[in-house]
């Protein structure tokens, strides 16, 4: 089975009808065998849906957390737990020359500690939305 952890941005789409990319987004959505989130990815994702600016509407914390829920009901969907820490890094932080580089250290992190396979989100946003390792 193919396992993917998408970016933020990537989730955000998948949840935004409004996103330039939602379609997409959804299209690749329903063809993913495995679509896996972290604490981190759930975060970034519900902290947008409350942003104003980023969703062009006020969406109370219920709202954003129900959203959450919902998709963590899918079928296709999974959760890896998170104990992991930039204090103790598990891979090589050779790379880490900026900030860029923070984020792209965490799905990094999960997939090499469960010898998984990973596919970046979908080719089409792969350059504009994915985290590239």
């Amino acid at each position: 089975m193919t396992t993917e952890l998408p970016a933020v941005n990537v989730l955000l789409a998948l949840h935004v009808a409004e996103h330039p990319a939602h379609e997409s987004v959804s299209r690749w959505f329903t063809t993913a065998e495995s679509v896996v989130t972290t604490p981190v990815s759930e975060m970034g994702l519900v902290r947008l849906l409350l942003n104003e600016k980023v969703m062009r509407r006020q969406i109370t914390g219920p709202e954003a957390l129900a959203a959450l829920a919902q998709f963590r009901s899918l079928d296709n969907t999974e959760f890896w737990a998170d104990a992991t820490s930039l204090a103790s890094p598990t891979i090589s932080v050779r790379q880490l020359i900026g900030h860029a580089q923070v984020t792209d250290m965490h799905p990094a992190r999960h997939v090499l500690a469960r010898n998984s396979v990973f596919q970046h989100a979908p080719s089409v946003l792969r350059h504009k939305f994915a985290i590239i390792l």
